[in-house]
């Protein structure tokens, strides 16, 4: 095992370090999704590297993230509840008719507090370089 795994499990193990939550809301999930809630984190990073253009991928991993509680209060009810265990097909209707009911100025403050300054979201997608 390496030295540095080692230090990392013994940081755990006294709490000190506290792993990332493996489900929750997150934030870029999918290019073309602001929020939506990720039933497994690590799941959808091994989709990333695995199936996702080269030139995406660090573009991909860098901004997903699953939120904090706290940005919840801030996610409206009707998007939040779009995704709540059913078909994919009716999550996804949901999910577009509550996109359409959230103004593109909450969307956007959204945005700016939970994700980092340099992201490449143009309101409705991530754009990625050639």
């Amino acid at each position: 095992m390496k030295k540095d795994n080692i230090i990392k499990k013994l940081l755990l193990w006294l709490g000190i370090l506290v792993s990332p939550p493996l489900k929750g809301f997150a934030i870029h999930c999918h290019h073309d999704i602001l929020a939506e809630y990720c039933w497994d984190y690590a799941e959808r990073v091994e989709s990333i590297k695995k199936d996702k253009p080269q030139n995406e991928q660090e573009t991909r991993l860098r901004l997903f993230k699953i939120l904090p509680k706290e940005a919840l209060l801030e996610l409206p009810l009707k998007y939040q509840k779009a995704d709540e265990a059913r078909p994919w097909q009716e999550t996804y209707k949901a999910r577009q008719e509550a996109d359409k009911a959230w103004p593109q100025e909450s969307k956007d403050a959204f945005h700016k507090k939970w994700c980092v300054p340099d992201c490449p979201w143009d309101g409705k997608r991530l754009v990625f370089e050639k």
